[in-house]
């Protein structure tokens, strides 16, 4: 079987890959879409479980609203840290992101953006 690109990208970042599905995500936890078409990418091919459920269960309740908004693989790295260490894990990855975007703004000479 060739390697999915969000399964790469785990390996690639040193992160673990699960076996089955960790906190008690499972395919049979009624998280599946029954029938309703293909798995839900990342999370129910990988985990056995849908993006919402992964959040519900692996990330801090006064978090939740905002992690939705990250891609995969960002929700999945949170979802890993301890519940006390994801606020902070959450702003690391807003940096970075914002460091992204000003680059990305030098890059195509949009002067408008701040510094």
């Amino acid at each position: 079987l060739a390697e999915s690109n969000e399964a790469a990208t785990l390996r690639m970042m040193g992160l673990p890959m699960p076996e089955g599905a960790p906190g008690n995500c499972t395919r049979d936890s009624g998280s599946r879409n029954a029938g309703k078409g293909p798995l839900n990418s990342f999370f129910e091919g990988l985990l056995g479980c849908s993006r919402e459920d992964y959040i519900k269960r692996h990330v801090d309740f006064k978090l939740q609203e905002h992690v939705k908004r990250l891609s995969d693989v960002e929700v999945y790295e949170i979802g890993q840290e301890k519940y006390v260490n994801q606020a902070q894990h959450l702003q690391q990855l807003r940096k970075k992101q914002q460091r992204n975007h000003r680059r990305e703004n030098r890059r195509c000479g949009n002067a408008s953006s701040a510094p």
